[in-house]
């Protein structure tokens, strides 16, 4: 999972990160089914309690029910949420990158 990813060190106190950049999620639908599902879980439930609808409909990038707002407009409220994790992932990784060892850049 990316917040494992964002918060684990391995035994020198780095990110574990660098570890998985080749095979992090690009897009939505590169996530495991199960974490999907854990977080539209979380976030449809937050937004049926503001008046949003579950509809039959499925998104096409996370592959999870599309949700209808009071103005009848259908979205999809997961996407957001792991487009939002991939960017923190990144930014992690940015941040990382630009905190490297000063050893490590001595040619």
């Amino acid at each position: 999972e990316v917040d494992a990813l964002l918060t684990s060190k391995n035994t020198s106190g780095q990110s574990q990160l660098s570890k998985f950049d080749h095979i992090g999620p690009k897009k939505p639908q590169d996530f495991d089914y199960d974490y999907r599902h854990k977080i539209a879980t979380k976030t449809m439930g937050s937004k049926m309690t503001r008046g949003y609808t579950l509809t039959e409909d499925i998104c096409n990038e996370c592959e999870m029910p599309l949700m209808e707002n009071d103005n009848k407009a259908k979205k999809c409220v997961v996407c957001p949420k792991l487009w939002l994790k991939i960017k923190q992932r990144d930014d992690y990784k940015t941040k990382a990158d630009k905190q490297q060892d000063p050893a490590d850049k001595i040619s």
